[in-house]
């Protein structure tokens, strides 16, 4: 990289989840400098995959030019579902949430 496009920075903090978005705000709290760098897209409400079919076109695979928000990793003994998108792992859990019949919460 030359030195005009270099430039320097106190923290980066990688991926905008639940882990990134609180240490970038802890950080700029207490006066650092903090980029945070995510490699998805923002995604507003409505957006979110509805269907099976609609969540299969969803998934990160670049080679295959898919740049959704569904990222699966595997490991030796374990499997994960990570989001690729601002807010990271909250995204998934957005869509699976369920509110609660409005009786439950009365006493």
């Amino acid at each position: 990289m030359s030195e005009a496009r270099r430039q320097e920075m106190e923290v980066a903090v990688i991926g905008s989840g639940f882990g990134g978005a609180v240490v970038a705000y802890r950080l700029s709290q207490h006066g650092h400098e903090v980029h945070v760098f995510e490699r998805g897209q923002a995604y507003a409400p409505g957006e979110f995959p509805r269907s099976p079919a609609d969540m299969a076109k969803n998934f990160w695979n670049p080679k295959d030019q898919l740049y959704g928000m569904y990222d699966f990793w595997s490991f030796a003994q374990k499997d994960f579902l990570v989001a690729s998108g601002l807010g990271g792992g909250s995204l998934i859990y957005a869509n699976v949430l369920m509110r609660p019949p409005i009786e439950w919460m009365s006493y």
